[in-house]
């Protein structure tokens, strides 16, 4: 597989060995889609890092620090093709996608995975659950911020970071710089701080 020439799409895969994370790593048709994953061993994690490329993970719900460290080496790389008369379009992204992740803690796999995913200045969040306060005050600094679902368990510390975020109107996917955060699942003193910056 990791001889394919052009995307990998693995989306039947439910389960990955560290030793065909390692393959998968080499690959060098700059994308693996791994969809159908719900877990990752630290080993995986860890190759899958090192693959220069787009890595779709967006069916992982949990990762360990040690997995989440791991990730967090992913090299995020955006160039652009210039059309001339001041116009261009993206050529080579390579990105990350972690989107149904449940969890982002205070550790320090969980924290430099979060300085990673805002590398692209978008990070978007369909069912997270719980977020510290450090991975709020980091993930507060992405130009575009969308929590779908949640997080259900947010203190008013990491309410308060997410505040500063401009917010932005209309469904989850509109393109407009600042943030979407769903008020419903928060606890209710958190989600008046963000009503009160204009958030919900």
């Amino acid at each position: 597989m990791s001889k394919h020439n052009g995307a990998l799409w693995l989306r039947g895969l439910t389960s990955l060995s560290d030793q065909v994370a390692e393959s998968l790593s080499k690959h060098k048709g700059g994308e693996i889609c791994l969809d159908g994953l719900s877990k990752l061993s630290d080993a995986a994690a860890e190759s899958l890092g090192q693959y220069k490329g787009t890595l779709d993970l967006n069916n992982l719900k949990s990762l360990s620090d040690a997995a989440a460290m791991g990730l967090a080496k992913h090299e995020y790389r955006r160039e652009e093709l210039d059309l001339g008369n001041g116009h261009s379009i993206p050529s080579i992204i390579w990105s990350l996608g972690l989107s149904v992740i449940n969890s982002l803690k205070a550790s320090e796999g969980h924290i430099a995975l979060c300085e990673r995913l805002i590398q692209s200045q978008s990070a978007w969040f369909s069912h997270l659950n719980i977020l510290s306060d450090e991975a709020a005050e980091v993930l507060a600094r992405c130009e575009e911020l969308v929590f779908e679902h949640g997080p259900d368990k947010l203190s008013d510390k990491g309410a308060q970071s997410l505040a500063r975020k401009r917010p932005k109107l209309g469904p989850p996917l509109t393109r407009r710089k600042g943030g979407r955060i769903n008020l419903d699942q928060l606890p209710a003193s958190a989600a008046q701080i963000l009503r009160d910056a204009g958030h919900g």
